[in-house]
């Protein structure tokens, strides 16, 4: 039976209805260093043959998880594509390019050792230098589909079509923008290969910030050569279109910038920073954290002068890449007849990797639907195995890495600095310059939107993946990616586990919180995940949440019931001390919260630890979300339960997890403090709770993947033109006969005319 399924109305309005779903896709990397967001980003960056997944076995299992696996290679062997990375800290490290060699260099001596001498220094140069200077190899019959060793038409192409000189009516210039290229009347060979002939040329771009760009055009290759100097000019000058909503209008441009923000720029940073670690031991990661704040800062790779729009600084460039990589892919299809490109071609798919700062993510998923962060994670103690085996990082390096990229960590660590309890011979360079900086500019409100901030990066997150010991091959974590990506392509291919199912709940409690710190959820199921409990960090019933509580209606007694008799007390300390506060400030039209049209919402145990000049922990409302769970549980008993929490538990809440009786606790957020250790971690193995890393979708990412976009059987109906039942195959031979006598009507009537 010949059926032309694809030639259909209902086929191809099905297909136009999913492609819309894969052929756009962004995915943002967050984690702490180490973690493996690179390694993810490696494995997305592979074909489906590359995976070498394992293939599901034929014979009959009743393990859910063997048929859901069936599903999801079944589905990802057609429709798996690689994905491409923009590289975040090649496009901060491009920021230097921006300045002279000798600047970068400046910058770099703070982290040279005091014992380096002049030849390394002279080394340093050398490398910085060669890193502007590096010429990249643009290849045009990469891009179009002419003969490869037709050099003369590649070279007609760049001469007249793609660099048109003058005016031309070419169909495949219409419409382009007319760059202006001024060759020199000779031609020079280069020394070093005598079959290569070399044309000088100038690259002159109407209306741009830049006069023009040198670059070399090989004859014998059908090449041309540009410095990363000069690319990154050519970058700036897209990006600078971009936010004017133009962007550029000649393909061989777009073409030249995919390849050098996708390709070239990503491998020269890396050969860049291996070179000056060799020379400055523990350079590459903090020197990208300097880098990157003081971009987020300023805008600017060097400079620390405050600038409230400089946040985005990152994120743009990251933005600007993507629309790139849209544009590129755009004009591809023009051009490229091959049928395996073209549907590469039809496929935006990208990975960032990585996302550092929250707003760095909220800026893209307001900007794209299909956007999803995805969360990499892994315990701290096989974290730092990896970096000390991997990359040979020393302690004192990874524990300064950790310390900038966690703002919490940071700010108690520039708290001990300026009282005197931590001197600058306990704190790495690195550190120490971040604290001057903040310090000198009076940033510290400023730091959640200019420094990094991985822990709240993970707790939006909207997949997260443990990235566990694995074999060399990683297949858990690639069964992991396997299933997230097509379900971000086919919503509902496969049902939420029981794990995201009760962690969904939970991740729904939390917001009922009222807490204006943070709000957590819980649950509590049995061995078998059926619900027995849920509960979030609240005050007890009855009592007003801290977020419809403010300091203006405490002091001046207009709701008294929603305040304690301490609270309300005239004679007592937080009468006395909120009224300046509220006369002065709170209450007056200049305040700010007024002017947003915001109440001033406290934290009791801010206020009480302020006036007492001390960290005090024990005074909040709220109680914890684990322990309103336990509360609510009732009659149920959660011995040999599991625990699902949204944040770790702490000391408290562990020794009733721990007195319950609870056999498993999954959790999304680590808790710093020793409740593992400590409290769960004593007695014998089997009386010990597992403590589990959390793998699997939440939040908006659960209600998008796990919905389908059409009832399956409907899904179904509309790819075959008919219903899957016993009558399925007489159904189908109709649809043909009907598809034929209606080809033949057609044809009898064209020749009639």
């Amino acid at each position: 039976m010949n059926y032309p399924f694809s030639k259909t109305n209902h086929y191809r309005l099905i297909e136009g209805f999913f492609d819309s779903k894969k052929d756009f896709i962004v995915l943002g990397l967050c984690g702490k260093t180490g973690s493996g967001s690179t390694t993810v980003a490696d494995i997305l960056q592979k074909s489906f043959e590359q995976l070498n997944l394992p293939v599901p076995s034929d014979n009959s299992s009743d393990s859910i998880e063997d048929h859901e696996y069936r599903l999801l290679y079944t589905y990802a062997k057609v429709h798996w594509k690689p994905f491409y990375r923009v590289k975040t800290s090649a496009l901060i490290t491009a920021h230097v390019l921006n300045e002279s060699v000798d600047v970068f260099l400046d910058f770099l001596n703070k982290f040279l050792p005091d014992s380096s001498g002049e030849r390394n220094k002279a080394t340093l140069k050398q490398v910085v230098s060669s890193f502007f200077d590096t010429e990249i190899c643009f290849d045009l019959k990469k891009w179009i589909q002419i003969d490869p060793e037709d050099k003369k038409i590649a070279y007609n192409w760049l001469t007249s079509d793609y660099f048109p000189t003058q005016e031309t009516t070419s169909e495949t210039t219409q419409g382009m923008e007319k760059l202006r290229v001024k060759f020199t009347p000779t031609t020079s060979v280069h020394h070093s290969d005598e079959a290569s002939d070399y044309i000088d040329c100038q690259l002159k771009l109407e209306g741009s910030s830049f006069q023009s760009i040198q670059f070399r055009y090989d004859k014998g290759s059908a090449c041309s050569f540009f410095t990363t100097k000069d690319l990154y000019k050519l970058f700036l000058e897209y990006k600078k279109r971009r936010q004017e909503k133009k962007g550029f209008d000649n393909p061989l441009l777009i073409f030249l910038l995919q390849q050098f923000i996708y390709d070239d720029l990503p491998s020269e940073c890396t050969n860049l920073w291996n070179r000056l670690a060799q020379n400055i031991p523990d350079v590459q990661v903090t020197a990208l954290q300097q880098l990157g704040n003081h971009l987020r800062i300023s805008g600017q790779p060097y400079s620390t002068s405050f600038d409230p729009k400089a946040y985005t600084t990152i994120v743009v460039d990251i933005n600007a890449a993507i629309k790139l990589l849209n544009a590129s892919l755009a004009w591809q299809k023009k051009w490229i007849d091959d049928e395996g490109l073209q549907e590469r071609a039809n496929r935006s798919l990208v990975v960032v990797d990585s996302i550092k700062n929250p707003f760095e993510s909220m800026y893209l998923k307001e900007r794209y639907t299909s956007y999803y962060l995805m969360g990499i994670y892994t315990e701290d103690r096989v974290r730092w195995e990896r970096l000390r085996r991997d990359q040979h990082f020393s302690d004192a390096h990874i524990q300064s890495i950790d310390i900038i990229e966690q703002m919490k960590e940071f700010k108690r660590q520039y708290k001990c600095f300026l009282s005197g309890q931590k001197s600058t011979s306990d704190l790495s360079p690195a550190v120490i310059n971040t604290i001057q900086t903040i310090k000198k500019h009076q940033l510290l409100d400023e730091l959640p939107f200019i420094l990094q901030n991985v822990g709240s990066c993970l707790e939006n997150a909207d997949i997260f993946i443990n990235n566990e010991t694995d074999s060399r091959r990683y297949l858990q974590l690639k069964r992991k990616l396997i299933r997230y990506v097509p379900l971000i392509m086919n919503p509902g291919l496969v049902l939420p586990s029981p794990v995201e199912r009760c962690m969904q709940l939970a991740y729904t409690a939390k917001l009922n919180s009222g807490c204006i710190s943070r709000q957590v959820g819980a649950a509590i199921t049995d061995a078998e995940y059926h619900l027995l409990s849920i509960g979030w960090n609240q005050q007890p019933e009855g009592q007003v949440p801290c977020s419809y509580r403010d300091l203006c209606s405490l002091y001046y007694h207009w709701s008294p019931e929603a305040y304690s008799d301490y609270e309300c007390d005239d004679q007592d300390q937080i009468q006395k001390r909120i009224k300046e506060p509220v006369i002065k400030l709170l209450d007056t039209p200049d305040c700010p919260l007024t002017i947003q049209g915001k109440l001033p919402a406290f934290c009791f145990k801010d206020i009480y630890n302020s006036i007492m000049e001390n960290d005090n922990q024990v005074h909040p409302r709220s109680l914890h979300a684990e322990e309103t769970a336990f509360l609510n549980l009732g009659q149920h008993s959660a011995r040999g339960g599991i625990l699902f929490t949204t944040s770790s538990p702490c000391e408290l809440c562990s020794k009733k997890a721990k007195y319950e009786g609870i056999a498993k606790i999954y959790y999304i957020e680590p808790y710093s403090g020793i409740s593992l250790k400590h409290v769960l971690n004593i007695g014998s193995n089997a009386s010990r709770p597992q403590m589990l890393l959390f793998t699997g979708a939440i939040g908006r990412a659960y209600t998008q993947l796990y919905t389908p976009l059409l009832p399956k059987k409907d899904e179904l109906a509309f790819w075959l033109g008919t219903k899957v039942d016993v009558n399925l195959l007489d159904q189908i031979q109709k649809k043909v006969q009907q598809a034929s006598d209606a080809s033949s009507l057609k044809e009898k009537e064209d020749c009639d005319v």
